[in-house]
């Protein structure tokens, strides 16, 4: 069992490549206080479980030669990982909006199929925009990434076995199954005010994959 706890605060992102590269946190809202803009960095994890483990499963029958050879040898492995969701910044057009209730932000009860809406809508507040600049007219009470996105948990698991084919002769078959369970993993969520969909989860990480593996070892 593997814990991780962390926590990592920068400026914008703290990305040390130019914004284009990858970093989507943007810039300095106000140059006359930079230090609020200090914030949790980009891809930062609070928690972080990972449960790894190996099981040879008994052989049944075992006086059997044709009951240790079908039977027997087989071997169970599998990793769980479970942590908690990474910042996301929340923008409006022309810079980032107010916040009016920070506690009821996120809906607790996202996500699964036909509730895909983890921030509350009633919970934010944009900000005028000037049309000189087409910029926010002041800055937003919202800073650089006020939220965490939805955790994540998931499961692999493995199952294979080793044929004797005689002398140094071996047949390995192995099966795997990258998230095991087909647990749906919410990743993006539409973080712009202006977006009709915001607020609402629009990514996820892959369904389940299974992949065999059949190897002559001589």
């Amino acid at each position: 069992m593997h814990y991780t706890w962390g926590k990592a605060l920068s400026y914008t992102g703290g990305d040390t490549g130019h914004g284009s590269y990858g970093d989507t946190r943007g810039g300095i809202e106000d140059f006359g206080n930079v230090k609020i803009e200090r914030s949790l960095s980009t891809g930062d994890v609070a928690h972080s479980v990972v449960l790894d483990w190996v099981y040879q499963a008994p052989t049944p029958f075992a006086n059997s030669v044709l009951a240790r050879n079908a039977l027997g040898g087989w071997q169970i492995s599998g990793i769980w990982r479970s942590s908690t969701g990474v910042p996301i910044p929340i923008t409006q057009t022309g810079g980032r909006p107010d916040i009016l209730d920070i506690h009821n932000a996120v809906n607790q009860n996202c996500c699964s199929y036909g509730n895909l809406q983890y921030l509350n809508p009633a919970a934010f507040q944009a900000v005028e925009i000037s049309r000189a600049s087409n910029r926010t007219i002041r800055r937003g009470q919202a800073g650089p990434a006020p939220l965490r996105g939805p955790g994540s948990s998931n499961m692999d698991l493995s199952l294979g076995k080793q044929f004797s084919l005689g002398e140094s002769r071996n047949l390995e078959f192995k099966a795997d199954l990258l998230n095991a369970l087909n647990h749906t993993q919410y990743t993006d969520i539409s973080t712009n005010l202006a977006n009709i969909e915001f607020g609402q989860a629009i990514a996820t990480k892959p369904a389940r994959v299974i992949q065999l593996q059949l190897r002559l070892a001589f």
